[in-house]
């Protein structure tokens, strides 16, 4: 099993109007919880029917399948989920006593704001997703 890198230190970035938390891991990696990019995107903090967070199935942002011919594989190996101890909050998984969270790469998160905005440009979002763009949009500018 491999060992779960433990947050040194835990913050919150601006970007535009957001707030999203943001960690440093003790090995080096620098990550945005899943939670945050959700509340961000104006979604609610955790995915639907249970799709919350996972490690294998992809960034719960990113899985609707309207937005994949916008998502490079670059982005989806930068928005694989990253398992965390953080130092306060998370959740513990069923049987064990140590909180976890998930979190991604940080580097990648101008880039998830970018699908949903081309996405809109070529008319492929669902209604509820307008406002997704419409934020992100506002955030990269």
């Amino acid at each position: 099993m491999a060992t779960i890198p433990w947050a040194l230190k835990e913050g919150k970035i601006r970007v535009g109007d957001a707030v999203l938390p943001c960690a440093v891991l003790d090995n080096g990696e620098r990550v945005l919880t899943q939670q945050g990019v959700l509340s961000a995107l104006g979604r609610a903090r955790a995915a639907k029917g249970g799709e919350g967070a996972s490690v294998d199935k992809g960034a719960a942002f990113l899985r609707a399948k309207n937005l994949a011919p916008f998502i490079s594989q670059e982005l989806l190996m930068s928005t694989k989920a990253i398992e965390f101890k953080p130092l306060k909050g998370g959740y513990t998984p069923k049987g064990g006593a140590v909180s976890i969270a998930y979190g991604f790469q940080a580097t990648a998160f101008p880039e998830i704001l970018k699908v949903y905005i081309d996405a809109k440009k070529a008319g492929k979002l669902h209604a509820a997703q307008e406002k997704i763009a419409d934020l992100a949009k506002r955030m990269l500018s």
